[in-house]
């Protein structure tokens, strides 16, 4: 697959922010899919909202500086 533009929300603790963010990825991800994405100095979760998104709709001066999706957030649930 060829790099496309997605957007994320980060989970704030009891809901997503409504503000959305841009990442480049390879992999095939549809909205709801949760991924690993790098922030300022290290990684946090995030929950894809869109996919394929047009460079023309991102600000040219944002746009050299969108990172790259890490990968699928494995989680692990407990058994009780």
């Amino acid at each position: 697959m060829d790099q496309c533009i997605i957007s994320v929300k980060f989970w704030t603790g009891n809901a997503y922010d409504s503000k959305e963010y841009s990442y480049y990825t390879t992999m095939q991800l549809k909205p709801g899919n949760i991924v690993i994405v790098p922030v300022a100095k290290n990684e946090r979760t995030a929950m894809v909202v869109k996919t394929n998104i047009s460079s023309d709709s991102i600000d040219k001066e944002i746009l050299p500086l969108l990172k790259t999706v890490k990968g699928l957030a494995r989680f692990r649930y407990r058994q009780k």
